[in-house]
């Protein structure tokens, strides 16, 4: 993974779902068709996300990863799950809402 810049957000979502929206901003995990095609091993931080995401944890778990992650970007149907784990709402559109992590 490139180096972040210290001003630098890091965001994780879903890409396949939330990718257009992002528009250039830092991922935890891209586009896993790019990463495999580069011969990336991308398994232990795709477990993580599907982990994170499934919301059914602990949130802290975010904590333990080896880079910072400043927002969460979610499908709003399950954003109320995120929300009262402590996140705090920063966006929310049609499609999904973004929490800030820290």
């Amino acid at each position: 993974m490139a180096l972040l810049k210290s001003n630098e957000h890091l965001f994780l979502c879903r890409l396949v779902e939330f990718g257009s929206d992002l528009f250039g901003r830092s991922v935890y995990l891209g586009y896993p068709g790019h990463l495999w095609v580069h011969g990336i091993d991308y398994g232990e931080r795709e477990q993580r996300v599907k982990q994170i995401l499934a919301g059914d944890g602990d949130i802290n778990i975010i904590n333990q990863i080896e880079v910072p992650i400043s927002y969460l970007i979610v499908p709003n149907s399950t954003s109320l799950q995120f929300t009262n784990q402590g996140l705090t709402e920063v966006y929310t559109n049609s499609k999904f809402t973004i929490l800030k992590t820290d």
